[in-house]
């Protein structure tokens, strides 16, 4: 079964990226594609700001709305058909694509609706542009659904998600959110995180990033 969940998420994904090209050909012809390629191949800069959960304080208690589940997926593909369909259904598994099969993700349920949702990243190349050990756990690519916001879901999943990485032995857990993104900064400091570094980085060639002065290789590893 997760086999075949598997399989059903790699072809999906594989479909998503041609998608993807062939909508940007469709819209803003080979200039745009030649452009958007050059940005993600060749040179590209990145702002935005990290967060950090030191495990230093207990985390409060979670009281959810009604109706409301979270839910957290050690792996991507622990995901079932039915979920990850749920998932494509609000427009909200586009991030999923982002993701390795390692890497873990947190879900709100509604109902068989999804609410909410985060991605929890291991050893990614973005770890590197960060400046964060490979092995740190970093929460990104969140997101509410429009008809669920303004219900404090986002910072009630950041502390449970907290919660359940230091459980598992993790000293820190790291989120990254886009500097001019206001709601999911305040909603990020109302879960307890702390603003651990703003970044401001330049990529070249997608192999070597300029921070804070000095030049680093990026690298990635698989997590266990």
């Amino acid at each position: 079964m997760r086999l075949h969940v598997s399989l059903f998420i790699s072809a999906w994904v594989l479909m998503r990226k041609i998608e993807k090209i062939l909508a940007l050909l469709r819209t803003g012809g080979v200039r745009a594609l030649a452009r958007t390629l050059f940005r993600r191949l060749v040179f590209k800069r990145w702002r935005s700001v990290v967060f950090v959960d030191d495990m230093s304080a207990d985390h409060p208690p979670v009281e959810w709305p009604a109706g409301y589940k979270y839910q957290l997926y050690p792996k991507t593909t622990d995901l079932t058909s039915d979920e990850h369909s749920a998932l494509e259904a609000m427009n909200a598994s586009g991030f999923v694509a982002e993701l390795g099969a390692a890497d873990g993700l947190y879900v709100v349920w509604y109902g068989r609706e999804v609410a909410s949702y985060g991605a929890i990243m291991c050893g990614t190349r973005q770890h590197s542009v960060l400046g964060l050990n490979l092995r740190a756990p970093l929460v990104g690519l969140c997101g509410t659904v429009r008809a669920h916001r303004k219900r404090g879901l986002y910072s009630r999943a950041l502390v449970l998600t907290a919660r359940e990485l230091g459980a598992q032995g993790h000293k820190a857990v790291f989120v990254e959110v886009l500097e001019d993104n206001e709601a999911s900064i305040a909603g990020i400091m109302k879960a307890g995180f702390i603003k651990w570094r703003v970044v401001d980085a330049q990529i070249y060639l997608g192999r070597f990033v300029r921070r804070d002065g000095h030049w680093h290789w990026v690298r990635s590893h698989s997590c266990p």
